[in-house]
């Protein structure tokens, strides 16, 4: 959820988008997620949770790094679109890892511990985006 944020602060900062095009970038985001939502979970079972996970963290690192250097709001948008894509594939094969992962009866401990990474990504990124914002402006 943090990234869409920090999507609309660099679509604003950098292209000087006004509210239509801050909505566009929501929608780029968001859209990939309830189109690929119904069939997300194949690939998953089929090459397994790990394998997707490697595939979304790389295509999510190129699309990420791509984003620092887009000259334009239209190169930005398509970059955001891949980035909802590769959310789409690899938020329900990382939450597919814990059963995978523990046994039957520390799922709950697992699932929880999962639940507590992800909030705290929630919360401490913001401090990490403002350190580096404050040290390399707003494309670091």
């Amino acid at each position: 959820m943090g990234s869409i944020v920090a999507f609309w602060g660099y679509a604003a900062y950098r292209f000087h988008s006004g509210p239509e095009q801050i909505a566009l970038v929501s929608v780029m985001w968001s859209a990939p997620g309830a189109l690929f939502g119904l069939v997300s979970g194949w690939p998953i079972d089929r090459f397994g949770p790990k394998a997707m996970l490697i595939a979304a963290n790389a295509v999510g690192t190129v699309t990420a790094l791509g984003m620092v250097w887009a000259s334009t709001y239209d190169t930005l948008v398509v970059l955001v679109l891949a980035s909802g894509v590769v959310g789409a594939f690899g938020r329900p094969a990382a939450t597919s890892l814990p059963p995978r992962l523990v046994e039957e009866g520390d799922l709950l401990l697992g699932n929880s511990l999962m639940g507590m990474t992800t909030q705290l990504a929630i919360v401490v990124g913001p401090l990490v985006a403002s350190v580096v914002i404050a040290a390399w402006d707003i494309r670091g």
